[in-house]
Order: C-alpha cells, then structure tokens, then sequence
C-alpha cells in the first residue's frame, strides 16, 4: 500500500526486508538476544516515524457520530439439571485421572465444556463429524498400506489410558436420554435465543447468529427443521402459537467454511435487502463469517459461545454495527 501512495518511499522489497522486516521479526522471538530486541526496537520506531506523515489509524471510536446507538448485554445463563450432569461427568473424569495425565488435554476438555453448555445434541452432532472423519482417514489408509507408518495408531483425541472426554467418543450417551436430544429444554441457552428471535420478528428485526462451532449451527438448523415441521412439543416448549417457517435460502442462510465462495455474495445481498422482509437470520460460523463482510441488513447480533480473544467477538458484532447502519 506504501508502494501504491510513494513508489520506493521504503526503497525496493529486498532493501525494505534488509532494512526493516528482518531485524524487527528477529527481535521478536522467545529467545532473541539484547542486540537483536534493541535493534528491532530502533528500527520500529523508524519505521513508525516515517509511515506517521501519511499513514492514518484511526479506532472504531471515531464511527460513533456517525452510526445509531450500540447496545452490548451479556446473559448469565444457568445451565439445565441435564447439562450440569454431564458438566460434573467430566469434572470428575479430570479429577480422577492419572496425575502423570493431569493437566493434559486442556483445550480438548474445555472445547467438550462449552459444547455442553449449549446444548447437549452438540456432542451428538459432534460425535457423528468426527466418526465420519475418522472414516475417512481408515479409507485413505487402506489405500496406502503403509505398515510402516504411524498410521497403524489410533488419531482419536481420546485416549482411554488418560480417560479425556473428547467428541470422538460417545462417553455423554449413557447419561443422557432419546428426550434430553430431540427436546429444547436441556438448554436455557437456546431457549433465551428463541425468545429473542422471536421478539426480532415482532418488531422485523434481522438478526445474525454467531458460534464457533459448525456442530452448534447444525443443532439450531434441527430446531428449526422441527418448528418448520410443526413439532407439537418443540413449539409447546417455545411456546409458539403462529405458523413459523425456517427454510434454508428463504428465512435464513448459513455461512460456514464450506460455504461456495461463489455464492456468498449473493446471500449477503440477500440477506442485506430491505425488501426481503423474509430472511431474518443469518447463521454464521465465527471463523468464516466473523471478518469482512458487511451484514447491515440486520442490528441484532448473539454470540452464542464467546471467544478466547475478546476482539474476535467485536468482530462478529461490527458486521451490522458499520457505516450504512440505520437502527439501533
């Protein structure tokens, strides 16, 4: 972008990597030494100096008086008697495992947790992915044949010897009940959002739903297959008394990473059109949708899972919250 404003203004690519890139990468390892941060330093500064006559940054504070209110909530939500069964499963599970094991799987334990505490056809749903991910590869390695791999070793993330919860295995099967998967009150979580879409429809509202897992979506899209299908005790549960359609492309689209590049243009202006009263949600998987795009079709946004990085969630919320943004 230098280039384009001030052609060879940091002077050709190799004098800009001798110059500037090389010694500022190489002062910011683990293990750089006092010569290399100092110099990694100066140069920083340099090059801060030099860019600051004619690069501007400026911070999201400066759209304010340019877009409507923002108003940001964060719901503590208390977990059903069924998730926190099996939320207290693994908790045991960790305490009693070998303590040369102890400390060990951490993501993988904690990713199993905030599946739970959405809903617990989450580890379903993500049981069934991994199966079939796993069927997969024992495909690929029969084409092989390679004895002589570590292919003949089991890639599970689950290993019965350190007893990890994961979702390669079906250890949730046993505590829950057909029930506790088909119905929508093992999760407050989802009710709360059901209610909310619902008060969106009343006053026309879009809104944009956003989880960092493709297993979360898949469950909100079975609730909404169930609502679409008149399911007498999921619309009990939610209490609807109107006739509700979810139909995927119709009422609602779906952005994940397998979503066609070829057609994400198309849905977001869709989606964005004032005319198409229809399409109110938009589910989006954080990872593929939560940069980008611009979704101002729409002023409500749920997170449904937050983040490790708290910009990441600022993120998913500045799709409606931008310029061209008219409701609060």
């Amino acid at each position: 972008m230098v280039n384009f404003i001030k052609p060879l203004f940091l002077g050709t690519e190799k004098e800009f990597a001798n110059l500037y890139a090389n010694p500022i990468k190489n002062g910011q390892h683990k293990d750089s030494g006092k010569t290399d941060i100092k110099i990694m330093k100066q140069r920083s500064f340099v090059l801060h100096k030099k860019l600051s006559k004619f690069v501007q940054r400026k911070e999201a504070e400066l759209l304010k008086t340019f877009l409507p209110q923002k108003f940001e909530y964060v719901l503590f939500i208390p977990m059903t008697e069924v998730q926190n069964n099996l939320y207290e499963h693994i908790l045991n599970a960790i305490k009693n495992r070998d303590e040369h094991y102890r400390g060990k799987g951490l993501i993988t334990d904690y990713t199993c947790l905030r599946k739970i505490w959405t809903h617990p056809k989450v580890l379903e749903d993500a049981w069934k992915n991994a199966v079939s991910q796993r069927n997969k590869k024992e495909v690929v390695r029969q084409k092989q044949k390679d004895h002589n791999s570590d292919d003949d070793q089991p890639d599970d993330i689950y290993d019965s010897q350190t007893g990890q919860m994961s979702v390669t295995n079906d250890w949730w099967r046993s505590l829950l009940t057909k029930t506790d998967l088909e119905s929508i009150m093992p999760s407050n979580k989802l009710r709360t959002m059901f209610k909310i879409l619902q008060m969106c429809e009343e006053k026309r509202e879009k809104c944009l739903i956003f989880s960092a897992f493709v297993a979360v979506l898949n469950v909100v899209e079975y609730f909404f297959k169930k609502i679409t299908e008149n399911d007498e005790t999921v619309r009990k549960e939610l209490n609807i008394t109107t006739p509700t359609q979810w139909h995927l492309g119709k009422d609602y689209y779906r952005l994940d990473g397998k979503t066609p590049k070829s057609i994400r243009h198309a849905m977001i202006n869709e989606f964005n059109n004032q005319l198409n009263e229809r399409a109110r949600v938009f589910l989006i998987s954080a990872k593929a949708g939560g940069q980008g795009i611009n979704l101002i079709g729409a002023n409500r946004v749920i997170i449904l899972d937050t983040s490790w990085n708290p910009s990441n969630d600022q993120q998913n919320i500045f799709r409606v919250f931008r310029l061209g943004q008219k409701r609060n």
